[in-house]
């Protein structure tokens, strides 16, 4: 039925509606939304502020979902309901940031070959919205809701179809009443398929004439009759009756001289011996060898029930073992130490950088490595994925990589001297906190633990990721972007992840470093510069020899460079003091003004300050 306007369309759809006229119907061009998918925002953003965002741009969104597959798992795509105007459709040219974050991209959904089918009535061609039928299930033959339907899986029972009666639900895709795809041509070749169908050849008689002549071929008698086939070969020499057949040459030439190669059975014993002896040889030399790493070595091997579980732990400590191996003092160990043994550095030059994208990046951090002689590089937001596993690599560093498979943005590395005695490490499970770890032996010092840390703005801060994060040693630096704010390292404002910080600096007994100057300069004019990149220490008796920002590298983080240097036998009145003790100093000195500005009487206030 079609009616001539908008007014007469409404009227009939209200009476029909009314009259419980059974009918399904199509929506208005006029009443039709705009639909778009946006990509690249992250999940940590709440749907009410992508709204708000995307309202305060201009753009007059109706709603904005979260879209997810089958099995309930986020696609990390949004999608945004808009009405058909033309402020709408600049969404898809006009739109690069949501909520303060580039790299946005707005692309039509993707739409299926095949007409919609009802989710009432199960009929194709029209939605459940406009369809005013008696529902229809998808699983039986009952006219009943698909929800109100008892029949399961666990129940055993097989579902019928509505529209062809066959033993499938209504919805599968092989039914005979749903509609096919046409494949269509997607290039130019499968064009060329489509269009230059070769036809077959016309088969005309009085064109081409039967060769029958060529297929028959007539049988003359003439009393011929071939040899028969000889019983030897006449080119081969014949051998004497009696003699042994000598193997030729190439076998004489390849075989090994001696006894024959010993059986299969033979050849694992004696490879399960020399795994015995293996063993043998690394704990003669655990026996000799006294150090942390060395003894969970011993007692993760000594706790092994079998063989596969020893060949397990050898490849978990193999950076020990190749070291064990290069030591002359080890039993059945020939092999000379390498020419350039790995060291273990006395001082230690880090440098901490949110990179916000380090592809672009690498050429000026390679600059700055070799300026600042930094040993440990620790990067945050890489924006890396696990597809490109070798991409962004530094020479002369070993590069580790955590990538965020879950969602875009994201990513923390280290780069590490090859020259330097590290090694990666395997992290707990964290709830918020994104990281990447290596163990690093020092001279004078046990051994440091260094993470790579990246809090996301839109993630908590935990106590139960701090503390797992400082169980890893008994050393322990996290360096990296917190987005803490607190007024006790610089900030002007502090945020709760400054403020729950803070608390848990005194709880858990950790000092916090940060430098004088911001370390985050935002894009937009309204927001202030802050302190975010810090770093947290347990347990380090190094010295701070300097923590400043440097303004290199293209990021709206500066790069943190820190020095650690070996403290003296000799303790010097340059000690380092945390935040929350300069502050206490600085009010303690405001409180005596008698204090001048001399060297001497500003020492010893400080140092007085100290041993209260």
């Amino acid at each position: 039925m079609t009616v001539p306007d908008v007014e007469t369309f409404h009227s009939l759809n209200k009476y029909l509606i009314e009259n419980q006229v059974q009918f399904h119907t199509y929506a208005l061009d006029e009443e039709r939304k705009l639909k778009v998918v946006i990509r690249g925002v992250p999940e940590d953003i709440d749907l009410d502020d992508i709204k708000s965002d995307l309202v305060n741009q201009g753009f007059p969104i109706l709603a904005v979902y979260r879209t997810t597959r089958r099995d309930g798992s986020s696609t990390g795509l949004v999608l945004a309901v808009l009405p058909k105007t033309e402020e709408a459709r600049a969404i898809s040219r006009n739109l690069s940031k949501v909520c303060g974050l580039s790299g946005i991209r707005v692309e039509a959904p993707h739409k299926r070959g095949v007409p919609s089918q009802c989710h009432c009535y199960q009929r194709y061609g029209h939605a459940s919205a406009n369809c005013h039928v008696q529902p229809r299930c998808v699983k039986c033959l009952v006219p009943h809701w698909t929800s109100e339907c008892p029949l399961s899986k666990a129940s055993g029972d097989k579902p019928v179809c509505v529209n062809c009666g066959q033993e499938h639900t209504s919805n599968y895709g092989g039914c005979p009443k749903a509609p096919k795809v046409v494949p269509k041509p997607t290039n130019r070749t499968n064009k060329k398929m489509f269009n230059n169908k070769k036809t077959p050849p016309v088969n005309d008689s009085s064109q081409f004439p039967a060769l029958d002549a060529k297929k028959t071929s007539k049988i003359i008698d003439d009393g011929f009759v071939p040899a028969p086939m000889p019983s030897s070969n006449p080119w081969v020499k014949k051998q004497l009756p009696g003699a042994e057949s000598v193997p030729s040459r190439k076998t004489n030439r390849r075989g090994p001289p001696g006894p024959a190669s010993p059986a299969p059975p033979r050849q694992s014993t004696n490879e399960a011996n020399a795994f015995a002896g293996d063993i043998q040889t690394v704990m003669s030399v655990l026996n000799t060898v006294k150090s942390s790493e060395i003894s969970e070595f011993a007692r993760d091997l000594r706790s092994c029930k079998n063989g596969q579980e020893k060949l397990y732990v050898l490849v978990k400590y193999h950076y020990l073992v190749v070291r064990l191996e290069s030591m002359s003092n080890a039993p059945g160990c020939s092999t000379p130490p390498p020419a350039a043994a790995r060291h273990k550095p006395k001082n230690l030059t880090l440098l901490s950088f949110n990179a916000r994208g380090l592809t672009n990046n690498m050429i000026e951090l390679g600059q700055c490595t070799k300026e600042y002689g930094i040993d440990i590089v620790l990067v945050q937001e890489t924006l890396l994925k696990p597809n490109r596993p070798k991409s962004c690599t530094l020479a002369g560093y070993v590069q580790l990589r955590t990538d965020r498979t879950d969602a875009p943005l994201g990513g923390t590395a280290i780069y590490y001297k090859r020259s330097l005695q590290c090694c990666p490490i395997d992290l707990p499970t964290l709830s918020n906190i994104e990281a990447t770890g290596c163990r690093l032996a020092m001279t004078g010092h046990k051994t440091l633990v260094i993470v790579s840390i990246y809090l996301s703005p839109f993630k908590k801060l935990l106590r139960s990721d701090i503390e797992a994060l400082l169980a890893l040693g008994d050393a322990v630096i996290l360096f990296g972007d917190f987005n803490c704010k607190h007024t006790n390292w610089g900030c002007a404002v502090s945020n709760p992840g400054g403020n729950k910080l803070t608390r848990l600096s005194r709880k858990l007994k950790f000092d916090i470093v940060a430098p004088l100057t911001p370390t985050y300069y935002p894009d937009d004019l309204v927001s202030r510069p802050s302190t975010i990149d810090i770093a947290i220490t347990k347990e380090v008796a190094l010295k701070v020899g300097c923590i400043e920002p440097i303004h290199r590298l293209d990021s709206d983080h500066r790069p943190v460079l820190l020095r650690l240097a070996h403290c003296e036998s000799k303790r010097s009145w340059n000690i380092f003091i945390s935040d929350s003790e300069v502050n206490r100093l600085i009010r303690l000195v405001n409180k005596h003004p008698s204090v001048n500005s001399t060297e001497s009487r500003i020492r010893s206030a400080i140092i007085a300050s100290i041993t209260v």
